[in-house]
């Protein structure tokens, strides 16, 4: 299991204190590395907002083709994900199958979402005419709790990747 931070398309070794986890059924080590510093996290987003106007210019089409093949990459390393899950949360493994499930699933209930809800529309009226338009807002930060780690998370990523933003996790 890589314990690195990727950032900027690398990967690099936190600078903070190192650290360990440890799967609270068996105790055993499931992983040990290093914290992120501020300054990693400063790092993270500066390459993040660099790395958005590029992003962000990307035809929606051509984003939803990104999301679903990370999709098709969820499902090919299914096992490991729920197994990672389970060691690392103590979640059960028919639970944890079932978070990364959820995910694959969150892919195709958020493009449906943002066809129906994004975009851009103009309406004539009598005063003239109407337009809405949907923009990327920027960077945001998304983090995960302990009891769902990839599924919520991944509801959140999943959306704003498809709307233009960049994320750190």
């Amino acid at each position: 299991m890589r314990t690195e931070l990727y950032i900027g398309g690398a990967w690099h070794k936190g600078h903070g204190e190192r650290f360990a986890s440890y799967d609270p059924a068996s105790g055993d080590k499931v992983w040990e590395g290093h914290a992120a510093t501020e300054d990693d996290v400063a790092e993270a987003m500066a390459a993040a907002r660099l790395a958005f106007p590029a992003w962000s210019r990307r035809a929606v089409e051509e984003r939803i083709a990104i999301v679903r093949a990370y999709g098709k990459e969820i499902e090919k390393r299914g096992d490991a994900i729920a197994q990672t899950i389970s060691r690392e949360m103590g979640k059960v493994a028919w639970d944890a199958r079932g978070e990364v499930q959820a995910m694959i699933g969150k892919i195709e209930i958020s493009i449906r979402a943002q066809a129906e809800r994004a975009g851009q529309r103009e309406e004539t009226a009598a005063f003239g005419a109407m337009t809405l338009s949907h923009h990327a807002h920027g960077v945001l930060a998304v983090f995960g709790p302990f009891n769902f780690p990839a599924h919520l998370p991944n509801g959140h990523i999943v959306p704003a990747l498809l709307a233009g933003n960049c994320v750190l996790f």
